[in-house]
């Protein structure tokens, strides 16, 4: 498992203790690998940290996993490797707006061609009138 750091009380933390504690503080995303008690080893990728505890002689940090939907308990020994992701600031009013008249266009522009390449009857003098006009045919 990970070695224990001596600080400067006297106390030892875990590896990624000061890592984790960061995280929390700067409200900052986790992606790391970690053993479960069974052995097995799973990658959580999406992870944002709220707490870091101690239980005994072991710590802990309780965290949202992204991808459950739910809050997990994790073991800081158990961690074999861990990245920091960084903070990704919330989408402005205006990027929300152009957003979402982008794709207001884009189902408008896949209309109109679905509407120009049919072949049904009630089109025909649409785009029949639309080509006229742009002089295609």
């Amino acid at each position: 498992m990970n070695k224990p750091q001596h600080n400067e009380t006297g106390g030892d933390k875990p590896k990624y203790f000061e890592k984790i504690r960061a995280a929390i503080i700067k409200k900052q995303g986790l992606s790391f690998v970690y053993e479960r008690e069974d052995g097995e080893i799973i990658t959580h990728n999406a992870v944002y940290p709220r707490h870091l505890f101690r239980k005994g002689n072991q710590f802990y940090f309780r965290a949202y996993c992204y991808f459950t939907g739910d809050t997990r308990v994790f073991r800081l020994d158990r961690i074999k490797s861990l990245q920091v992701k960084p903070k990704q600031e919330p989408l402005t009013r205006k990027q929300k707006i152009l957003e979402i008249v982008g794709a207001v266009l884009m189902l408008f522009l896949v209309f109109l061609l679905l509407l120009l390449f049919s072949r049904r009857y009630w089109w025909r003098s649409l785009r029949h009138f639309i080509f006229t006009y742009i002089g295609i045919e």
